[in-house]
């Protein structure tokens, strides 16, 4: 895959350093890959700690991103989905786990809530193959 990360000159930097103003794909197969929360093995929501949460996203991710025949290095845009304002720096703590260059385009928004009260963060990505 031909990525190539945008900085535009005389453009401020990021404003967090886990993500970049743009990605050009050439040439792109994507995937889409919808919103993906903390579910465990067994189906269940993991605890409501942010930090296991994000953690167990970004693995189901992972998960869903090999099977598309995709690494989380492939991914160009991540939208993220929190139902706290309080849980920005933990999340990016992780998130920085998983992104460690190259970041893609990202955005981050924070909602009343998700689909179940027990979710506290929702991700999903477009990867390019």
């Amino acid at each position: 895959m031909k990525k190539t990360i945008l900085h535009p000159k005389n453009f401020p930097p990021p404003v967090r350093p886990y993500f970049s103003w743009g990605v050009k794909v050439k040439d792109a197969t994507l995937l889409f890959i919808s919103g993906v929360v903390a579910l465990g093995p067994d189906g269940k929501i993991e605890d409501g700690d942010i930090e296991i949460q994000t953690r167990r996203t970004m693995e189901n991710l992972k998960v869903i991103l090999e099977e598309g025949g995709a690494t989380l290095q492939d991914i160009i845009k991540l939208t993220v989905y929190l139902t706290s304002v309080d849980h920005i720096e933990a999340q990016s703590k992780v998130r920085s786990e998983y992104f460690q260059q190259d970041q893609p385009a990202s955005t981050l928004v924070v909602v009343k809530s998700l689909f179940r009260p027990e979710v506290l963060i929702e991700i999903e990505a477009i990867a390019s193959i």
